[in-house]
């Protein structure tokens, strides 16, 4: 992936591993949302961490990373954008890392979304550690 050609998606391609972040939060990612070692996701999208190469004032496409992974030559039984999520916790579990702290940064909230609307800051400095 490092030597990917294309700045913006070889970025965003790393960025998904690091972050095991759903594919559509990485393409709205906005700088503004970057505090310290801490991003903290928000709806409102403005200032993109990884603009589109082909329109200006846009988020990359939905299928950037996918297709650079495609041509970096991975195929779709191997790696898949939103596969990074399902190896990175897959990778904190062998680690024996709490099942709990990698849920909640993997944003797997419980059957109450009241409750798990409120929660975004549960186990964060496990979490800060684990990423």
């Amino acid at each position: 992936m490092k030597a990917y050609p294309y700045t913006v998606m070889r970025c965003a391609m790393l960025f998904s591993v690091y972050t095991a972040a759903r594919p559509g939060e990485v393409r709205y990612a906005e700088w503004s949302e970057i505090k310290g070692d801490v991003w903290d996701i928000h709806a409102e999208n403005m200032n993109w961490l990884f603009p589109s190469p082909r329109n200006d004032g846009h988020c990359m496409s939905e299928n950037g990373v996918r297709v650079a992974l495609r041509a970096i030559g991975f195929t779709k039984e191997q790696i898949t954008p939103h596969g990074f999520r399902a190896m990175f916790s897959a990778t904190a579990n062998r680690h024996g890392i709490n099942r709990d702290v990698i849920e909640r940064q993997l944003a797997h909230v419980e059957g109450n979304s009241v409750r798990g609307a409120y929660n975004n800051a549960e186990y964060m400095p496990e979490r800060v550690k684990l990423m």
